[in-house]
């Protein structure tokens, strides 16, 4: 019966095959995730944007209410 030690090959080339696809799945992960960080900070941007316009317009209101 032979050792496991004669199927050495066999034994890296998978462990290189394994470890290849566990690089490629973080990559592909890594690269999901800043697109989506980046989305997601663009439409934070956008809100911020509309809140500021919206507090800055309640501001104008009260003081035109204000003087009226």
């Amino acid at each position: 019966m032979p050792a496991w030690v004669e199927y050495i090959d066999v034994v890296q080339a998978v462990l290189i095959v394994c470890i290849g696809l566990i690089g490629w799945f973080a990559s592909r992960t890594l690269t999901l995730v800043d697109r989506n960080q980046t989305e997601l900070f663009r439409r934070m941007q956008l809100l911020e944007k509309e809140l500021y316009m919206l507090k800055g317009l309640h501001e104008a209101h009260r003081a035109y209410q204000k003087n009226s």
